[in-house]
């Protein structure tokens, strides 16, 4: 039985939809039909799929992963809550809700096409390309557009694009373990410039849920790769280069003021959500605030979750409103501010659209996935760059679970669902990889020997 390959278009198709706009603030590229569009996203998930029914009605063949059951009863449920919502809110509200979810169904295309291949090497080199372009030109719009894009006033010294997001919080711990035990100066090189460029423009968008989401991933990271970190010629390196950094930005800001580069109101925006974080016990434990700015929202979410928990989840437990439900956006003193699909928790948008059900099915998932990556960590027969890849996606999965306490993006916005499914796809080539050795080594009855860090 020959294993399906991805070709040329697939993964270019697969690179598109992290790099096309897909936010509020930037506007997704789409085509008009009559009332309705489709945007260029959309159309690259509906072309992976018709290449995938193609594929399988061509060959007959369908393929198995671990996974397979439980994401095929959570696609089932997904169906079923679009049947449902479409009797209690109309087609048109439905389907304009699902479509968010519509890149869960490429799981089986994933799974065909890279779950099964034997190195994605070079689909991983691609992403981890993008995300370098994607926050090249994301620091650039800021730098020079962000006042043209800005939907209100308050956006004004900001900018959103999530693209990227999950990519980079699964492939950070990666890229830092590649800068800090690579031999070869260009694979360091590169892992700085991803991780320095990544890291401004996590500052210029000013979302601190990706700070904290980001610090979770390098913290880990860190810990796990503490022997090499801490070494004393690297030590001595990394201290050079940050004071370096330091040197040369005090400089610049010294004799450029940074009016000219970019407006106080942004500075002023980044600070205050620097003191917010610092300030952690004021800003998320604190009962009442006196103090109301642009950058505080804790308030605001916190009268949002208990809305949605009392009015919404409480009302129907099990299965939840279905999809195309809408739920309210609270502002401090209790007004509904804005209908939404979703709100700024992922948990809760959950529970309220799919119930304890749903919810269930999302978190075994997770679990699943978490006790394959453990298995690659600890087994004896994974090389260190599996342990690594494997170990930065725990760490990203971990990001990902605490920032969903604070935003619905990685639950529903469609590149990180895509993203999502291409860790399902590596997490699968790295557990078959390992059990092949496992079961080779004991037919030979010699034990494998260990390799160092590969190819990034």
């Amino acid at each position: 039985m020959s294993t399906p390959r991805a070709g040329t278009v697939d993964i270019s198709l697969l690179l598109l939809i992290f790099l096309l706009p897909s936010s509020f603030q930037l506007t997704p590229p789409a085509i008009p039909i009559g009332n309705f569009y489709i945007t260029l996203v959309e159309i690259c998930l509906f072309i992976l799929l018709g290449h995938w029914l193609l594929d399988l009605l061509v060959s007959g063949t369908g393929y198995v992963s671990p996974l397979d059951k439980v994401f095929s009863l959570f696609l089932a449920y997904l169906c079923l809550s679009l049947i449902f919502g479409s009797q209690h809110f109309g087609v048109n509200k439905a389907l304009g809700d699902f479509r968010q979810y519509l890149p869960l169904f490429l799981y089986f295309w994933v799974m065909r096409f890279f779950g099964f291949a034997k190195d994605l090497s070079r689909v991983r080199q691609g992403i981890l390309n993008v995300t370098i372009v994607v926050a090249i030109y994301v620091v650039f719009i800021f730098l020079f557009f962000r006042g043209a894009i800005a939907t209100r006033e308050s956006l004004a010294e900001r900018v959103f694009f999530d693209n990227t997001m999950l990519p980079l919080m699964i492939y950070g711990g990666y890229v830092l373990g590649i800068a800090l035990m690579k031999n070869e100066k260009s694979h360091k090189g590169f892992a700085s410039i991803l991780l320095a460029s990544n890291f401004i423009m996590l500052i210029v968008m000013q979302v601190r849920t990706y700070w904290i989401a980001f610090a979770i991933v390098i913290a880990m990271a860190t810990f796990n790769q503490r022997r090499a970190f801490f070494k004393t010629a690297i030590m001595v390196k990394n201290a050079y280069w940050v004071s370096l950094i330091l040197a040369v930005t005090f400089l610049f800001l010294t004799f450029v003021p940074a009016e000219t580069i970019c407006s106080q109101e942004s500075m002023t925006s980044v600070k205050e959500r620097i003191e917010s974080l610092i300030s952690f016990e004021q800003t998320f434990l604190g009962q009442e605030n006196t103090w109301v700015t642009e950058t505080e929202t804790v308030g605001t979410r916190l009268a949002t979750a208990k809305v949605v928990w009392n009015e919404y989840v409480m009302n129907s437990p099990l299965f939840g409103t279905g999809l195309g439900g809408e739920i309210p956006i609270m502002s401090r003193l209790g007004g509904v501010v804005l209908m939404k699909y979703s709100i700024d928790n992922g948990y809760l948008t959950i529970l309220a659209k799919f119930g304890v059900i749903g919810f269930a099915l999302y978190g075994l998932i997770i679990w699943r996935l978490c006790q394959m990556l453990y298995r690659i960590i600890v087994s004896p027969f994974s090389h260190d760059d599996e342990k690594l890849l494997a170990y930065s996606f725990l760490a990203g999965v971990a990001a990902m679970l605490v920032a969903s306490f604070f935003s619905s993006n990685f639950i529903r916005q469609q590149p990180a669902l895509v993203a999502f499914l291409f860790m399902l796809a590596e997490t699968s080539v790295l557990q078959r990889t390992v059990e092949t050795r496992r079961r080779e080594s004991q037919i030979q009855g010699v034990p494998l020997p260990r390799i160092t860090i590969g190819r990034m």
